[in-house]
């Protein structure tokens, strides 16, 4: 049998993992914007006070900024837990011309939807340095932007209400990998890969697209070359996955479901395999891939293995100058 003394240390202590299990499952954000904890993309350990936006400039401005690390590869410097709700044409945190390694975690950024104004801009980093894990980010004009720094890492981040895309990368952000991201509410679209050799997986998108004229929402645009497009999840968007006249795409795997068309574009010696493009909207066709000598061709392409259902329009539409297919 238990003392009395021993039953009240058991209580107590039952009562106290309670209440740390109880408060750390949910966080609420001081404008009433609320995230469940412990779910991939979610805010974790966000201050309840708001944060003025960050400049980081060098690798001391970098380090000022940080909570902790050193900046190595093993232990990095992180930026973490920050409410950076502003509407004073700033972007949340921008870096630029660093060489140290850093993370971005657990941060809710909202810039007011300003046009031209982005949640989180990265520019000028050293190759494989960068990652930004976890955030939420909301109502920016971007949510976020790569404009340069190779090898960059997004993973796990939910991106809400953003007007031209929630995630993009430019020329400079060559093998970059974005991954695992909740992407939904859009505005425009998803994800831009404007970087060679870049790689989207396991992404999840709903673009909230109910009509033909009803949004502009776009899953995920390709408008460079070498891209990776695998795993990923896109529903309610106008156009699945857009092609601009590119080049090696390997594109497999994604579930594409309630759009206007799955894929539609230019590609060229690329694959497409293993796709479900099922539920189209009204004349939806699920690949539909031009050959206009005015805007480009779509040749050596293979198409393989793809699971093409209840589209009112073609299940596959190939037409003007292609060839090879």
């Amino acid at each position: 049998m238990y003392s009395g003394n021993s039953m009240k240390i058991r209580f107590a202590l039952l009562f106290l993992m309670f209440y740390i299990l109880f408060f750390s499952h949910q966080i609420t954000i001081s404008d009433g914007y609320q995230i469940s904890g412990g779910k991939e993309g979610s805010i974790e350990n966000v201050t309840q006070s708001t944060h003025e936006a960050i400049t980081i400039f060098d690798d001391n401005s970098l380090q000022s900024v940080s909570s902790k690390g050193v900046g190595t590869s093993e232990d990095p410097f992180i930026i973490d837990g920050l409410n950076i709700s502003i509407s004073n044409f700033q972007h949340g945190i921008s870096v630029f011309g660093t060489s140290k390694h850093f993370v971005i975690q657990n941060n809710y950024i909202n810039t007011g939807g300003l046009s031209n104004v982005y949640g989180i801009r990265i520019n000028g980093i050293s190759s494989g340095t960068g990652k930004i894990i976890k955030n939420t980010l909301e109502n920016n004009d971007i949510g976020i932007y790569i404009e340069s720094g190779t090898e960059t890492i997004v993973e796990n981040n939910t991106l809400i209400n953003n007007i031209q895309y929630g995630i993009a990368t430019a020329d400079g952000a060559e093998n970059s990998i974005v991954i695992g991201n909740n992407i939904v509410q859009l505005e425009g679209g998803a994800i831009r890969i404007e970087s060679g050799e870049t790689s989207a997986i396991n992404n999840f998108i709903d673009g909230g697209y109910l009509t033909i004229d009803d949004s502009a929402a776009r899953g995920i645009d390709i408008d460079r070359n070498d891209a990776f497009v695998v795993n990923n999840t896109i529903v309610n968007c106008v156009a699945g996955i857009g092609l601009s006249p590119v080049f090696n795409a390997y594109i497999a795997n994604n579930h594409i479901s309630s759009c206007g068309n799955g894929m539609n574009g230019w590609p060229n010696n690329s694959i497409i395999t293993n796709n479900t493009i099922i539920n189209g909207r009204e004349f939806s066709q699920a690949i539909s891939l031009n050959g206009e000598p005015a805007t480009g061709t779509s040749n050596g392409n293979v198409y393989s293995w793809n699971l093409i259902m209840n589209h009112e329009d073609y299940a596959i539409n190939i037409f003007g100058n292609g060839a090879g297919n």
